[in-house]
């Protein structure tokens, strides 16, 4: 269908339980059919009193794109205002899930404490600004990334930016 409008298929749009067991393999298989290489987790909204419930998010998107990367296929997750509005210990969730750890301060009950390298993101700009965050900061902070960003002006309108300011 793409072929024939004259598109490309850059993304799947998915939830994070089409990334778990045994809905991975049949993910795959889509991602395949479709002549699609990359999935990005749409979703995602934990509890802002316990890290641990964001810590599933990231096992599972840790282990999708492990086992993705062997098809050839990439992982990234999709933010939106919630990750910036909420905090654990004052630091943004946002910043907490991407967080380089070189100890054991963060470590919960994984052995990979925040997101892989493995995991790329698709920063959705609006929502960025919505939840309070610099989306020039964010896109600088992981340079390599993020190999498409999501733009809506809408968004940026009803936080009442003008043209530029996002």
């Amino acid at each position: 269908v793409c072929d024939e409008a004259g598109l490309e298929l850059v993304a799947l749009q998915l939830y994070p339980h089409n990334l778990t067991v045994p809905q991975l393999s049949e993910t795959i298989a889509f991602c395949k059919a479709s002549g699609c290489n990359r999935i990005n987790v749409a979703w995602y909204k934990g509890s802002k009193e316990n890290p641990n419930d964001w810590q599933l998010l990231v096992n599972v998107l840790n282990h999708a794109a492990e086992v993705c990367a062997k098809e050839g296929i990439s992982v990234a997750y999709h933010n939106h205002d919630h990750e910036f509005k909420m905090k654990f210990g004052g630091v943004r969730v946002w910043d907490w899930l991407w967080a380089r750890v070189t100890d054991d301060s963060l470590r919960q009950v994984t052995a990979t404490p925040r997101f892989s390298e493995k995991v790329l993101q698709e920063l959705d700009c609006g929502n960025c600004v919505l939840g309070g965050g610099d989306p020039v900061r964010c896109l600088a902070a992981h340079p390599h990334r993020n190999p498409t960003v999501h733009l809506m002006p809408a968004i940026a309108d009803a936080a009442g930016l003008k043209p530029g300011e996002a």
